[in-house]
């Protein structure tokens, strides 16, 4: 009884430590921007003292041992953040994620650019810091016009965000997009995007990436609750809109990429799977009902050491 009690007591404070987070997150960094008006983004480009090279690399492993799962599982958090109106604004301004074939340019890139940063060392000079900085310069440039023209800028409540889209639905959804980690695992995949987070400009107390798993889980937990799964359930047509040039844009890449199919699949992650009601935000046909049952079970599958190794090599043809 008193080792259950002593469970519930510690699940109860890292819960409150997490909602204290998010509640920082949203009134604050939502005012703090995230561009060379901000001093420790004037500061530049530098490796954060709690970098563990040991840990980076870890995560770096990670990605590519469950290479399929991660990219499964980063599509549908790249979606989760299109729910978001302000981020939607910012995105359309930039005019490259509103039809297919800029999405598929916009996000093909970002592809390329994360997969860089999976596979090389974060060194001054090397491809992954390259490719850090140029992000950065984007970003930079985006914020300060969106900000001209009156459309806002991209604060640290953006960054964030952005950051749980790469890593947020693998640390609280893991087993749910096929990906089985252990503990050292999944700490280094968490350290990797606490040192990517950071790099990228995004301040330590709103860095979702937190020391420990726990920390960070709960945190990406509270943002599902509080922050996706409401702006999902009330979505709008910019929403439709964008997520649709995305899964069309990127389906030369994988067919089975399907508009209704993946906002169900989406919906039911983030609702946990409940089926025990209508969960058909938009009405499928039946073949699209029959792939969302094949995306299913093929993710269960990914369980398997075989299949998980088949699709790694398959994707790196």
């Amino acid at each position: 009884m008193c080792q259950k009690s002593s469970e519930n007591h510690q699940k109860f404070q890292l819960n409150k430590e997490a909602k204290k987070f998010l509640d920082v997150l949203i009134c604050e960094g939502g005012k703090s921007r995230c561009d060379e008006t901000s001093e420790v983004f004037r500061s530049g480009m530098k490796i954060p003292e709690f970098y563990d090279k040991e840990k980076f690399k870890r995560g770096q492993q990670f990605f590519h041992r469950n290479i399929f799962a991660m990219l499964f599982g980063k599509f549908l958090g790249l979606i989760s953040d299109l729910t978001l109106i302000s981020s939607q604004k910012i995105l359309e301004h930039t005019n490259q994620s509103n039809e297919p074939k800029t999405a598929f340019k916009r996000y093909v890139s970002t592809i390329f650019s994360m997969y860089t940063w999976y596979t090389y060392d974060l060194i001054p000079g090397s491809k992954s810091w390259e490719s850090l900085k140029r992000i950065r310069t984007i970003h930079n440039f985006a914020s300060l016009k969106c900000h001209k023209n009156q459309i806002g800028e991209i604060a640290q409540y953006h960054m964030a965000l952005a950051q749980f889209g790469f890593m947020g639905l693998i640390v609280s959804k893991s087993e749910k997009i096929g990906i089985f980690p252990n503990q050292e695992e999944m700490d280094g995949f968490i350290h990797f995007w606490r040192v990517i987070g950071h790099m990228l400009g995004i301040e330590e107390k709103y860095n979702i990436c937190r020391e420990t798993f726990k920390e960070t889980k709960e945190i990406c937990d509270e943002i599902i609750a509080e922050i996706i799964s409401p702006a999902l359930n009330e979505w709008d047509e910019s929403f439709l809109k964008m997520t649709r040039a995305l899964i069309e844009g990127m389906w030369s890449m994988m067919p089975v990429l399907q508009f209704k199919v993946f906002l169900n699949l989406l919906y039911l992650l983030i609702n946990n799977n409940n089926q025990d009601k209508d969960v058909e935000i938009l009405q499928m046909n039946y073949f699209e009902k029959c792939l969302l049952k094949f995306l299913q079970t093929f993710i269960f599958l990914l369980k398997f050491e075989l299949l998980r190794k088949f699709m790694r090599n398959f994707i790196l043809l």
